[in-house]
């Protein structure tokens, strides 16, 4: 025995997880090959040769990668007596039957597509023909269809006669395809032995996997992929079959991904609530967003989950307001359905969450409107927040004085630097939901995107504690006027009288409502508020002109590089001149100089000249 053969079965598995973790151009002949080389090295080796059985998706003759993957299913064939292998499958393969009754071993590696054929033809019941297989081409290779009368005859009773006695149809498609009956894959899978331990339980090997469902050892699977391969269809778990045994034999699952509506989705979270570090729950089905789907009711502490996704898109998704509480562990968050309109009175705010590791999380709908700000002051870790409503061109934002009920203000006093913008209305009542102070400590977050209500709250102050942000989105437009903010020379300064600064800004876009106080704003804001700004998007902006806009960028705002905007730019050529803007085709830049100084405004680029 060589000492390959005296490797613990550990050790082997480590190294063929290393080589079926390459290319079938460099796995296909090793592979092979240790699988012939004694009974203890095939016994550890066939589990791998059995991943991707069915790797025969490709005939194109360029292929050499799906040539080579075929290797590793002629050497499992081989070994098996002829009277146990389906014919048909000695076709795909082109083996040779002579050298399949061969009393010497056969070489896999050696096989050609051009070696003897069987006339297996008159065994074949369906047939797929490629619309390819009836192009012809001339000396000058100019690919052409056949004659009517051509195609006639192939596909005449005659031509399929001729070589398909017992077939039961025969179609042209015009994408090859290659189709494998589930009684067929399920006849080969019994061939096969039964030691199989997967990792993971997904569409691509249930087949596999449900075979020998009561002997297969689920005691390693850490992944279940429970999302059916078409959403109308349902489950890809077959009928009859005990859904809850499979679960309770999976001890070790760390990984759920699953679809709504599921039955038993908060049993089944708290059942692995103590192993589950990624949970993934995808939504296909309804059309009715009025009638909420309710996730992490009763759900117990879940001290490992690192990921949450939720993804709704036809439903409306009410959490419970411990779902965050519940997750101390939590790194990245993203749940999402699309609410569009909704009622202020209608949400029900979550609790306060701790959250130490958190570094990414996205709100979108109704899960976004239920956040509790509080939640932030924990949440040192933060990269990415993105808190938003489903939107397409504009975006819903309640009516000015049902906002107002919500934080319990009136606009005399601290907000009456908001009139003419929609903030003349005093609420009447309250509605509880948990205020927004701006007063944030992120000092890693750089990502932060805001729409509908959440940027009509906006305070600009927030930046003071965000000394990493690199990216800053504020949309809020809407179909009218009601709502806007803003931009005077007050909210550039915290109340300690020092001027709020986002040093390492590169791209703000902001499209909705702004409206610029005064002239002597504008170069404060883009100039001293964003030292660093390469990119700036300007839509809706209101009381200033595009002239203004270019005077800022060519002077105090140099550093600004694109600035698009819906302004409309200057008309006559002596006005381009006195801005400073040259048509971009009239110009010509080197290809450092490409992303420098343009300008983009009713619809056309400029280059901005500096002073």
């Amino acid at each position: 025995m060589d000492a390959l053969s005296r490797l613990p079965v550990k050790c082997l598995e480590h190294i063929l997880r290393c080589i079926s973790a390459m290319s079938a151009f460099q796995a296909g002949r090793a592979l092979a090959a240790l699988f012939r080389v004694n009974r203890h090295i095939s016994r550890v080796t066939i589990p791998f040769l059995c991943n991707n059985l069915f790797k025969l998706t490709d005939d194109c003759f360029r292929s050499k990668a799906s040539r080579l993957s075929r290797i590793l299913i002629r050497t499992l064939v081989t070994k098996l007596p002829t009277s146990q292998v389906h014919p048909a499958l000695f076709l795909g393969l082109d083996i040779d039957l002579n050298t399949k009754n061969n009393k010497t071993d056969a070489n896999p590696c050696t096989m050609s597509s051009t070696s003897h054929r069987f006339n297996y033809h008159g065994r074949i019941r369906h047939l797929n023909i490629g619309i390819s297989t009836f192009f012809k081409y001339n000396d000058a290779e100019i690919r052409k269809l056949y004659y009517p009368l051509e195609l006639k005859y192939i596909h005449g009773e005659e031509f399929l006669d001729m070589y398909l006695k017992d077939r039961k149809d025969a179609i042209c498609v015009e994408k090859r395809s290659q189709w494998c009956p589930e009684e067929i894959r399920l006849e080969i899978f019994r061939v096969l032995p039964s030691s199989y331990k997967p990792d993971y339980i997904s569409p691509s090997n249930w087949d596999k996997v449900s075979t020998f469902l009561m002997t297969t050892d689920l005691r390693r699977v850490q992944s279940l992929h429970w999302v059916p391969r078409i959403p109308q269809l349902g489950s890809w778990f077959r009928p009859g079959v005990d859904r809850q045994s499979i679960l309770q034999r999976c001890r070790s699952l760390s990984k759920l991904e699953c679809s709504l509506p599921l039955h038993g989705l908060d049993a089944l979270a708290s059942a692995f609530s103590q192993s589950l570090k990624h949970l993934d729950v995808k939504s296909f089905l309804g059309s009715d967003l009025t009638l909420p789907v309710h996730i992490g009711h009763g759900w117990l502490d879940f001290p490992f989950l690192r990921i949450l996704t939720v993804h709704a898109s036809k439903h409306r998704l009410a959490l419970d307001p411990l779902l965050l509480a519940q997750c101390p562990s939590l790194t990245e968050v993203k749940i999402t359905d699309e609410t569009y309109e909704y009622f202020c009175e209608d949400i029900v705010p979550c609790l306060p969450a701790k959250l130490p590791g958190l570094m990414k999380l996205y709100l979108k709908g109704w899960s976004a409107l239920s956040f509790h700000p509080d939640t932030l002051e924990s949440t040192k870790e933060l990269t990415t927040l993105k808190l938003c409503t489903h939107r397409s061109e504009h975006c819903f934002i309640p009516p000015v004085t049902e906002l107002n009920s919500c934080r319990g203000q009136s606009v005399e006093g601290e907000d009456e630097h908001r009139d003419g913008v929609g903030y003349q209305t005093a609420p009447t009542n309250v509605i509880a939901r948990p205020q927004w102070t701006w007063f944030c400590d992120l000092p890693c977050l750089k990502y932060l995107a805001l729409t509908s209500e959440f940027t009509c709250r906006f305070e600009f102050r927030m930046l003071q504690g965000c000394p990493a942000l690199e990216y800053l989105r504020l949309y809020m437009r809407t179909t009218g006027r009601e709502h806007g903010q803003v931009i005077s020379e007050r909210d550039l300064w915290l109340l300690s009288r020092s001027r709020i600064v986002a040093p390492k800004l590169r791209k703000l876009y902001m499209n909705g409502h702004w409206f610029i106080e005064t002239p002597s704003a504008l170069p404060q804001f883009l100039g001293q508020m964003f030292p660093k700004l390469e990119r700036l998007v300007a839509k809706g902006w209101q009381n200033v002109a595009v002239e203004s806009l270019v005077n800022v960028v060519r002077t105090e705002a140099q550093h600004i590089r694109v600035v698009r905007t819906d302004m409309e730019g200057p008309v006559t050529k002596d006005d381009k001149l006195e801005l400073g803007m040259v048509p971009r085709s009239d110009v010509y830049m080197k290809t450092d100089e490409y992303m420098r100084n343009r300008f983009f405004c009713s619809g056309k680029e400029y280059c901005i000249c500096l002073e």
